[in-house]
């Protein structure tokens, strides 16, 4: 978590709830989001949302935790003053589904190191120790792997996928915008 008694003050969003301005304070904010989702929620969660079929048996996120998540990343940080309802929500909105797929890639990284063994319970990973077994057994059972086998077939299926690097369309548009802008020029 921050450090600090201070709160960043996010000033501009987009239409989409995602923060825009200043810069710094939106990757401290998506940073933030990414550790109080791996602090709080508990690896041998299934899903992050509730899952369309109940006979499932899936555990997930419910909308007490996900109250107490917003609740506590806005103990850090400001929403402008004159920001109406309707846009708290979509900020919200954006930053849950931003800890969604953080919940879900912190999973993943685990899961590809750990598979073969248990992790060394210290620094970092002492928060997950009590919840391990129960990851472990979910990410071996027939449900799991099969599911994971059907997306792996679905994932082949495309045609042209997608090379943009961790940085996505952002990160690729300042790059595409300077390279045409030579092109231009020249």
């Amino acid at each position: 978590m921050l450090k600090g008694e201070g709160r960043l003050a996010l000033t501009a969003f987009k239409a989409n709830g995602e923060p825009e301005h200043p810069k710094e304070f939106c990757r401290k904010f998506t940073s933030q989001a990414g550790v109080l989702v791996r602090d709080h929620v508990p690896i041998s969660i299934q899903e992050w949302h509730k899952p369309k079929n109940p006979e499932s048996g899936a555990s997930y996120v419910n909308d007490k935790m996900k109250k107490f998540l917003w609740d506590t990343l806005l103990t850090k940080f400001s929403l402008p003053e004159d920001m109406t309802e309707g846009q708290k929500n979509k900020v919200k909105e954006w930053t849950w589904k931003k800890m969604a797929i953080q919940f879900q890639s912190f999973k993943k990284n685990l899961w590809d190191k750990y598979k073969n063994e248990d992790p060394v319970f210290d620094d970092n990973l002492v928060k997950i120790k009590d919840h391990w077994p129960a990851f472990k057994e979910y990410k071996q059972s027939s449900t799991f792997v099969s599911r994971s086998k059907k997306n792996t077939e679905n994932a082949s299926k495309k045609k042209l996928p997608h090379h943009l690097g961790t940085g996505g369309y952002k990160s690729g548009i300042s790059k595409w915008t300077a390279f045409e802008n030579k092109l231009m020029t020249a």
